[in-house]
């Protein structure tokens, strides 16, 4: 084997392996190369009748492979190289986050929640809204003890593979543990008063970086509710 043949043990991102070998002799018949999956079946032979002999190995699917080659001269004299394995793996990893997912909550989230797959899994990190960044995980562990900011969060979690495969997954939710602050103010009737008319006013000042609605209900003497008014 010579240059720009694959390294044994070595890990592709590409469904190609690339096969040079060179064979020196007098009276050279053939070089043979052969190729195996991963059960050692052979699943591609070719041969030259001269050297150096160079071939690459396209459209395999991702696996381990094995090859080797044999030369033998005219006199049937025979030698033959090592056999190499290389792996190929051409699929991006799988990665998607469980929790927290895209809504709003009313407790800290303090949890990172994910499953990830791949054949040959590398590393694993994750960030936080842009400030905590590249914070290395084992792949497969979940994150606690996290704190989550008072507003919209977007939080993510990343992976690559032995082979530079890589992907990531995002999530944006909303967070307000915030309690409204509401209170009657003026013209509101005064407890425990007694009007000589039939309406009752109410008016209610209410504050909250995130005020949805304010709702004011009226009830009869009975505590059966009569009126609601948002």
């Amino acid at each position: 084997f010579v240059a720009n043949t694959e390294t044994s043990g070595s890990f592709k991102s590409t469904n190609t392996i690339n096969v040079n070998v060179t064979a020196t002799d007098t009276n050279l018949d053939k070089i043979v190369i052969r190729l195996f999956n991963s059960t050692l079946s052979q699943i591609r032979t070719n041969q030259s009748t001269t050297s150096p002999f160079n071939i690459t190995y396209s459209g395999l699917s991702d696996g381990l492979y094995y090859f080797n080659s044999t030369a033998n001269d005219t006199a049937n004299n025979q030698n033959n190289t090592e056999t190499r394995n290389v792996t190929v793996d051409t699929t991006t990893p799988l990665i998607q986050i469980t929790y927290p997912q895209n809504t709003t909550y009313n407790v800290n989230v303090s949890a990172l929640n994910y499953t990830v797959s791949d054949m040959n899994l590398q590393a694993c990190w994750y960030s936080l809204n842009g400030g905590v960044t590249n914070v290395t995980i084992t792949c497969g562990n979940n994150v606690t003890t996290l704190t989550s900011n008072e507003g919209s969060n977007t939080w993510r979690v990343y992976v690559n593979d032995s082979f530079g495969n890589y992907n990531y997954s995002s999530v944006t939710f909303f967070k307000d543990t915030i309690i409204p602050t509401i209170q009657f103010v003026s013209p509101t009737e005064t407890s425990g008063s007694l009007l000589n008319r039939s309406n009752v006013y109410v008016n209610v000042s209410a504050n909250d970086t995130n005020l949805v609605n304010v709702t004011i209900y009226l009830y009869n003497s009975t505590y059966s509710l009569i009126n609601s008014t948002a």
